[in-house]
């Protein structure tokens, strides 16, 4: 499928902007590609590629994690959009006994819950969905960029401040220099754009990251 191809037959199959069914899109191609990082990744491309970009996307993690001075294991961890689980196994490997993985689609839980049957899966549509429970770590990872209408952005970063520790952090890529809409299911927002809605937290870093920058955000006491 062509770029030409997928403007036109996703637009009518997912809609645009408000209509777009972002539920659909992700159960469907979670139902596709499994685990297979194709699943949350660029389809276009080998699953070899694939995971070198999420090296790279998790090495940047990393150092935007040390950069704050963030130790994950004693964290209460809320993953938006965890997808496939590659930021769950991270954090597994990094001894997180806390944590609780979101996502739009519930299609991947089963098989994530038989590798880390310890850890917590929940479906709700952060955008739409209103979330409860407190998290000294809450990170979205490559989701931000498939909100595609400023007011379920707003919802979605209200959420996060609603639910984020005093104190807690949270880190979200790619943010870009310039906002602009790339596909039915794809805009990228600015600094610009996300600083508004982020009031009572304070950005502490940023880094480059595959596409975009990363940052580091932490609620400010009281």
């Amino acid at each position: 499928m062509d770029f030409l191809d997928r403007i036109i037959i996703e637009s009518i199959r997912y809609g645009r902007g408000r209509r777009y069914d972002a539920r659909q899109y992700w159960s469907e191609r979670f139902s596709k590609f499994g685990l297979s990082l194709k699943a949350s990744g660029n389809r276009r491309i080998s699953e070899e590629a694939n995971r070198r970009l999420y090296d790279a996307a998790k090495k940047a993690f990393i150092k935007i994690c040390d950069k704050a001075g963030i130790e994950f294991s004693r964290l209460r961890v809320l993953d938006i959009g965890c997808g496939t689980g590659v930021y769950t196994r991270l954090f597994y490997e990094y001894g997180v006994k806390d944590y609780v993985g979101l996502d739009i689609t519930d299609v991947l839980f089963p098989r994530l819950k038989e590798q880390f049957s310890e850890y917590r899966f929940i479906r709700k549509d952060i955008t739409a969905d209103r979330l409860s429970g407190t998290f000294d770590l809450i990170i979205m990872i490559e989701v931000i960029e498939h909100i595609v209408d400023k007011d379920k952005l707003v919802f979605c970063l209200e959420n996060v401040r609603f639910c984020l520790s005093e104190d807690g952090w949270f880190i979200v890529a790619p943010i870009f220099d310039v906002s602009k809409r790339a596909l039915s299911y794809v805009r990228y927002w600015s600094l610009d754009d996300i600083k508004p809605l982020l009031s009572g937290c304070t950005i502490k870093a940023s880094e480059p990251f595959t596409t975009g920058r990363i940052i580091a955000v932490t609620k400010d006491r009281g």
